[in-house]
């Protein structure tokens, strides 16, 4: 009789996993000596290697040997067992997980297979009962047909399984997936539960790489000396054995003590977010920044400090807490993750959009909403400058966030409203079929899922075919000739004329993941210009999952459009056609106030004086935009707000203003970290992002990180970085014998 090791274990090393014989009718590995079953010890070599061929066809020979996979780096694949009855425990461990293709039945739930990306094993247990486990680096799974210990066989759940899908197939898990599952498991816990599941994660920094790093030498002393403060604020604060804190979130209005304070960092589990300790005080005091930092100052004796304040004199810090101003200081210091409600029309798509979701992404919605409008009002409106509304809006999300959620509602919007003239394809073939998409409907939104792996193709100069860098030209052009006729191409073949269109407004709505995006591109097209024409909405937030609702669009969404698209449309349809390329469009200009021009005027000698300090730079372009594009957001937020009688205000402005500097920050925090010319610099950058993610890492450890790189190759790029003083390698004593460490400095 066939053993299931014969049947499948073959197959799955043929497909490149590392496959090994498990005992008949039990868990573990194990050998076949003398005509009888006995444990494999060892095994784990397996999961750093793969079986010769001299083994595994022995294995198949014996006798009703079952078949395991070796997790971790050699079969490039990670597992989570959900091995727990409760549908609500399971239903929240599922909410933070991405939904992986490939899954298997166990015993009392299933397991579902990732991409490996050096995750270690981990436990996670409620009443002293496993709920959920990782899988990883040393462990295996008994894979089907194999029988399990009470007689079921192990079956896929799943049409596709490991046989037809690679490593590289599978999703992966977030970088703080540990946090994340502690996070959703909180709710179920006891005070016994959460020490020991909250044991080994590591705290989440809510955003390291930002403006508040300027405060880390308060933040590092106010945790290095929690008893100084922490008491001061929460009076019912728990001390743990650890030296750490148990304290109550009571802004998010809840009574449980789900807040760790502890010397590694701030943790809120019940929400699922890693705070600053500057953080936690303005939310319990409920107090700005300003005085979050004197109070911990004076709590930690540490009046020496020199206040970041003193060094921003131009900016008053003294506001009320429920001043708008202080508000928006506060919220551009610490990059919050959400864009403010959109004015008029556009807040009204973003709320249904994000009513709709099933994991609603606030940010993607205010991109998505002024594309949409954008290209319903083009051709129809101007600011004085003859300015128009095309714009290129691209939300970057991680993968499995809920991007595309956009893209559907869009296209129901538009095609409720019987507006769908206005949508272009999903995908663009070459540079000519844009501009004869375009050269059809003179008004057209391209939403194109996957925009960094297109402008991969698009910005590759060397590989990349003529009539997919053509895109990137057009995308370039028609973005300039919006307020003029654009004359297309000229070509040798007498049978191919040149597409000529009046006023053209083309908008792009465009998704990508921030890997598919950044490095895709190199510094090239941003001084070329190409970035700078882009609205980059990022969010790195992977929403819980939430209870999906239909709600039809709204009439006044849809009617408001249909006013839009009304506007002007008497002075075409005589030529025959409601929009054609050849028809020359009258639109009203919308007047901007005298406040709102000011801070316009204002606005524009800052960023000159700025643009001056970083010419020939790649973050140059980017700036220099910003005004223009802040006008072009408020020409579409007035016509959001009175379509019949727009007008751009002070608030008006002042509101495109933040979204517009806040795209460009986005990119061009990201230029230096990700673009690269060449792929070497791009190894040695993602090397680099690992390395300062880690806060420090041991050179084991970073090996796995980075297995696809040669061993060579990594200890060259190794070697550079400390000699150029951009990481240090620290020797530091470890258990058995000296471990490497290296850190950014």
């Amino acid at each position: 009789m066939t053993s299931p090791f014969a049947m499948a274990g073959i197959a799955l090393i043929d497909a490149g996993y590392s496959a090994i014989p498990i005992l008949p009718g039990e868990k573990r590995p194990g050998r076949y000596v003398n005509q009888q079953w006995v444990g494999m010890s060892g095994w784990q070599k397996y999961c750093s290697q793969t079986p010769t061929v001299f083994e595994y066809e022995q294995w198949s020979a014996w006798p009703d040997a079952g078949v395991g996979i070796c997790l971790g780096e050699k079969s490039g694949i990670i597992a989570g067992d959900f091995d727990y009855g409760s549908p609500e425990v399971r239903a929240a461990i599922e909410a933070v997980l991405p939904p992986s293709p490939v899954r298997k039945k166990g015993a009392k739930g299933y397991i579902a297979f990732y991409k490996y990306s050096g995750e270690k094993p981990k436990k996670w247990f409620i009443n002293g009962e496993s709920v959920f486990e990782l899988l990883s680096h040393g462990n295996q799974t008994v894979m089907p047909p194999s029988r399990h210990p009470d007689g079921m066989e192990y079956k896929w759940i799943t049409h596709e399984t490991l046989h037809d899908v690679s490593a590289d197939d599978l999703p992966r898990l977030p970088e703080d997936i540990n946090a994340r599952v502690t996070a959703a498991l909180q709710p179920f816990m006891d005070d016994t539960d959460r020490e020991r599941n909250e044991r080994d994660i590591k705290r989440s920094d809510p955003d390291p790489d930002g403006v508040q790093t300027i405060w880390q030498e308060v933040n590092k002393f106010a945790l290095a000396n929690l008893d100084m403060w922490v008491p001061k604020i929460f009076t019912n604060a728990k001390r743990g054995y650890d030296g750490g804190y148990r304290v109550v979130a009571h802004w998010r209005g809840v009574d449980s003590p789900n807040v760790s304070i502890h010397p590694d960092g701030i943790m809120d589990w019940g929400a699922g977010k890693g705070h600053t300790c500057l953080d936690v005080v303005m939310l319990a005091a409920s107090c700005d920044l300003h005085t979050a930092v004197e109070s911990l100052k004076q709590w930690l004796n540490m009046a020496s400090v020199v206040s970041i304040y003193d060094a921003m004199p131009d900016i008053d810090f003294s506001a009320q807490a429920d001043s708008p101003e202080k508000t928006q200081i506060i919220n551009h210091i610490h990059k919050t993750k959400a864009f403010e409600r959109p004015p008029g029309i556009l807040g009204e798509i973003t709320d249904w959009m994000e009513a709709t979701a099933p994991r609603p992404q606030p940010v993607l919605y205010v991109g998505a909403a002024l594309a949409l409008l954008g290209v319903v009002m083009g051709r129809k409106y101007q600011t004085p400058s003859g300015l128009r509304t095309n714009i290129y809006a691209i939300g970057i999300a991680p993968s499995g966030a809920g991007k595309n959620h956009a893209i559907n509602c869009i296209d129901k919007i538009l095609t409720t409203a019987m507006l769908d003239d206005y949508l272009g394809g999903s995908k663009i073939g070459s540079g000519p079929a844009m501009i004869s998409a375009v050269a059809r409907h003179p008004a057209m939104l391209f939403q194109l899922d996957e925009f960094g792996m297109m402008m991969s193709h698009m910005a590759d100069a060397d590989r990349a075919p003529v009539h997919l860098r053509q895109i990137l030209d057009n995308m370039t052009e028609l973005y300039s000739a919006a307020n003029r006729k654009f004359r297309g191409i000229e070509y040798a073949d007498d049978n191919r004329e040149r597409k000529e269109i009046e006023h053209p407004n083309m908008c792009i709505h465009g998704l990508s993941t921030p890997t598919s995006f950044y490095n895709s591109l190199s510094s090239a097209n941003s001084l070329e210009g190409s970035l700078s024409r882009l609205l980059i909405f990022q969010t790195e937030d992977i929403p819980y999952a939430a209870k999906t609702r239909i709600i039809p669009v709204p009439k006044n969404i849809l009617a408001h459009l249909q006013q839009i698209h009304e506007i002007g449309e008497d002075q075409v349809r005589g030529l025959g056609n409601v929009a054609t390329n050849q028809s020359v469009p009258d639109p009203m200009t919308v007047p901007i106030t005298a406040e709102a021009q000011t801070y316009i005027d204002d606005h524009s000698r800052k960023l000159v004086d700025r643009q001056r300090l970083i010419t020939n730079t790649v973050a140059e372009p980017i700036l220099t935009r910003v005004i223009e594009n802040s006008l072009k957001i408020a020409l579409i937020g007035a016509g959001a707000i009175d379509p019949v009688s727009p007008v751009i205000d002070l608030s008006l402005i002042q509101w495109a203003h933040r979204i517009a500097a806040r795209c460009a920050e986005t990119i061009t925090l990201h230029i230096d970290e990700h673009m690269s010319d060449n792929k070497t610099e791009a190894e040695r950058k993602r090397i680099k992002r690992i390395i300062l993610k880690s806060g420090g890492i041991t050179k084991s450890d970073l090996v796995i990180k980075t297995r696809w790189l040669e061993r060579r190759k990594r200890e060259e790029i190794l070697a550079d970085m400390v000699e150029h003083g951009e990481v240090a390698a620290v020797i530091e004593g470890g258990k058995t014998k000296p471990v490497t460490t290296y850190r950014v400095k």
